[in-house]
Parts: C-alpha cells; sequence; structure tokens
C-alpha cells in the first residue's frame, strides 16, 4: 500500500486548494446503526456509544451490538446514507439499503451505487459546472466493482479513488456525517 498511497500524494500535492474546495466531488457511505431495543440500548450505553461513534478517547469506531457479547441479546436497526458534497455545500444525501417489502434490507451493494451515479451525482455534476472530479474510497462492496467502475465510466466521471487504507477518514468522515 506504500507505493500506491506515495503516487496518490505526488499526484495531488502540487494541486492548489481551491482544487479541493471547489472542484471535487467528495462522496462516502456511513452506516448508522439505530438502536431500536431496550436491550440494545443499554449496550450502546455500557459502550459509551454517542450517536454513531464512542467517546472521542476511543477514536471514530462504531460499537455494534453483538448478540453474543451480551447476555440478553440485542437489536438494532441501520440507516446507510451515501453523500456528496463539493464547492463549499452538500450536494446530495440519499438512503440507500432501504428495506423490502419484506423488511428485509440488501447490503450495501455495486447496484445502489449504479443507481446513486445515474441520478444524484451526474446532477451534482450537471448541476455545478466548476466540479470536475469525483473523490472517493475503494470501497470494495460499492464502489471499487466492476459494475461500479463501468457507472463512473459511462456517466463520463473523472475519479479520484483515495488508496487503500491511505487516509484512514474520508474527508467527510469528520465534516459532513459528523454533523448529520
Amino acid at each position: 500500500d506504500k507505493k500506491e498511497g506515495l503516487a496518490f500524494a505526488k499526484k495531488y500535492i502540487r494541486k492548489p486548494y481551491e482544487f479541493f474546495d471547489r472542484h471535487v466531488l467528495y462522496i462516502d457511505n456511513k452506516k448508522w446503526p439505530i438502536y431500536n431495543t431496550l436491550d440494545s440500548k443499554e449496550y450502546a450505553t455500557m459502550q459509551c456509544v454517542r450517536g454513531m461513534y464512542r467517546a472521542s478517547a476511543y477514536g471514530m469506531e462504531m460499537a455494534l451490538p453483538v448478540k453474543y457479547k451480551h447476555r440478553k441479546g440485542t437489536g438494532y436497526k441501520s440507516l446507510n446514507i451515501l453523500a456528496g458534497f463539493g464547492n463549499c455545500e452538500c450536494k446530495f444525501a440519499v438512503e440507500v439499503c432501504k428495506a423490502d417489502a419484506e423488511g428485509k434490507a440488501p447490503n450495501w451493494c455495486a447496484n445502489e451505487y449504479c443507481k446513486v451515479v445515474e441520478r444524484e451525482i451526474q446532477k451534482a455534476f450537471s448541476d455545478d459546472p466548476e466540479l470536475h472530479v469525483l473523490w472517493r474510497d475503494q470501497d470494495p462492496t460499492g464502489y471499487a466493482t466492476k459494475k461500479g467502475r463501468k457507472a463512473e465510466a459511462d456517466a463520463g466521471l473523472t475519479v479520484a479513488e483515495v488508496p487503500h487504507r491511505r487516509p484512514g477518514l474520508s474527508p467527510l468522515d469528520v465534516t459532513f456525517h459528523a454533523r448529520l
């Protein structure tokens, strides 16, 4: 991963601040647990969960209830949001992985991402002509799949793909998603 990270840094190090501020659409998906039972709420309290994150002393790790770690068992639902932020404003925030008619939620996948590329991302680029680059991580379930890359290519998007584990946090982790 070092070579990949170094090549990525060399490519963007000489870009002016304005490039990142005005010409990049940052996207990321986040999953928030929604504790819907008394047991899961007790577990979240026991783990010091504040919203999505643990207390600041433990960093930005998500604490999910796991049945085998809690004597009563726990339950939670989740809300998965894919958001885009560019040119100093939120361009879109859409719920992905909605539950089907039986109440089962599919996993975040390439099909969900293709729908967002076709609707929201293309609209963001057409509404704001200053945006030129789509900045995303290498999520292997949604973005970094053959379907996801094909949808981006079909839309004619220039993509800046953040290398594996570099940086550990997407810019949206500490900006947009932290405010929700």
